[in-house]
């Protein structure tokens, strides 16, 4: 039932040709275990790979090489944090892309500083979803 579902919703985001602001998987990319709870914080460069995910990270930190920490609660897609006083933001990002990984980034408001890590398909999906520049604050 799961797997239709998530099938249907993909097939009508294609039929309508709305893609941006959604990541689209099919039900083979997206259905990954999480992976076991506890683990040690993550730091965000280890996002940087060509392997495929095995499971989908759960209840762990992304460490930013500032030595932010941004929590991946269990079965969370997505999540956001904001540091800094209006104007002068630092929003650190994350998203789960299912089998590609997840990816991270994070950008400064205008879009002065941003990086992004994961591995190359996740961050082109993120992209297409969300457009290039997706780590910046709005």
């Amino acid at each position: 039932m799961k797997r239709s579902l998530l099938a249907v919703v993909v097939l009508a985001f294609v039929l309508t040709g709305c893609s941006h602001g959604a990541i689209i998987l099919t039900p083979e990319e997206g259905d990954i275990p999480k992976c076991a709870l506890g683990q040690d914080p993550i730091p965000v460069e280890k996002l940087d790979t060509n392997k495929k995910a095995t499971c989908m990270l759960a209840d762990v930190d992304l460490v930013f090489p500032d030595g932010t920490h941004l929590n991946v609660n269990e079965g969370a897609a997505s999540g956001s944090r904001i540091d800094g006083p209006q104007g002068n933001e630092t929003i650190y990002t994350f998203y789960s892309v299912g089998e590609y990984g997840f990816v991270a980034g994070v950008g400064k408001t205008g879009c002065r500083e941003t990086h992004e890590w994961g591995s190359a398909e996740a961050r082109v999906k993120v992209r297409e979803a969300f457009g290039k520049d997706w780590p910046c604050p709005q």
